[in-house]
């Protein structure tokens, strides 16, 4: 008669597990609850004394829109921003193209780092945005650089030039796409710039007032 109780009471055991796994994996998502990804706050003394950088993971859930924030760079991807990176193609002849939603959840790793001391924001993983006039539902990048406020430099030293994902060129994607121009919030210590995509993203802080295109691969003088 014991064994007969504990082998209902294990089938029972078993049918409850089943049932809330079978819950679970059919629970709606509330998609109008953001998504706060998990990045660490960083400083800029922190990445000075790094010699690469801050690195961790991110997972997106492109149904939803998701907050991204490391205490210097934000940004925000709205719900339905990404491409399915399954189905759309990458590169510049492809930003404005159109392209089918993800859905599936995306984890790429993310490195903070300081190169030739300015700040790159690189995530490792080519991904593409839907294409849209409406503001609501682009992907801007924002940077805090309170020394803009008080600069004596041109602004346009605080352009966030494109890395791609080869690491070995700075490209101003303004010169090609206006949408695209870096515009400095100087009153307010900010910069901001539309993306269409992710993989690097390079900007000029301020710590340098000059540069040698011959020694300094991100220099671009004007």
């Amino acid at each position: 008669m014991r064994r007969s109780v504990l082998l209902t009471l294990g089938l029972f055991a078993g049918a409850a597990a089943f049932s809330a796994c079978r819950d679970a994996a059919v629970a709606p998502v509330d998609r109008a609850v953001p998504v706060v990804l998990e990045a660490p706050t960083v400083n800029l003394n922190e990445l000075a004394a790094s010699r690469t950088g801050i690195s961790f993971w991110i997972t997106i859930d492109p149904r939803r829109d998701n907050l991204y924030s490391d205490g210097i760079n934000s940004i925000r991807i709205p719900a339905g921003a990404i491409c399915d990176p399954a189905t759309s193609s990458y590169g510049p002849a492809y930003w404005d193209a159109p392209c089918t939603a993800a859905s599936a959840p995306i984890t790429m790793p993310v490195r903070v780092s300081l190169l030739n001391q300015r700040l790159v924001l690189y995530f490792g993983k080519d991904l593409r945005f839907v294409p849209t006039a409406d503001p609501a539902k682009q992907v801007q990048l924002v940077v805090s650089a309170p020394k803009v406020k008080t600069t004596s430099e041109p602004l346009s030293a605080y352009d966030i030039l494109w890395i791609p994902s080869s690491g070995d060129t700075f490209v101003d994607e303004a010169k090609s796409d206006p949408s695209l121009a870096t515009v400095v919030l100087q009153e307010q210590g900010r910069i901001v710039r539309r993306l269409k995509h992710f993989s690097g993203y390079y900007v000029h802080l301020g710590f340098t007032s000059e540069c040698d295109p011959n020694l300094d691969i991100g220099c671009m003088p004007r």
